[in-house]
């Protein structure tokens, strides 16, 4: 809930996971595909998103 805080509870970790999935993705399935992951509850409210391993979204940069 606090982009501060973002840091302490590992985001940085996790995002790095996903691009490296998102790389993966391109490898098997080709360019242009994003991996998202979504706020709990609601599938319509991206926390991150990534294509072709690199990020195209970030709440913590909000």
């Amino acid at each position: 809930q606090n982009p501060a805080q973002a840091q302490q509870a590992g985001w940085s970790n996790l995002t790095s996971s996903l691009n490296q999935t998102s790389a993966q993705i391109k490898k098997i399935v080709g360019s242009g595909y994003s991996l998202s992951m979504m706020k709990p509850n609601d599938d319509q409210t991206a926390l991150y998103t990534a294509k072709d391993g690199k990020q195209t979204y970030s709440i913590v940069n909000q």
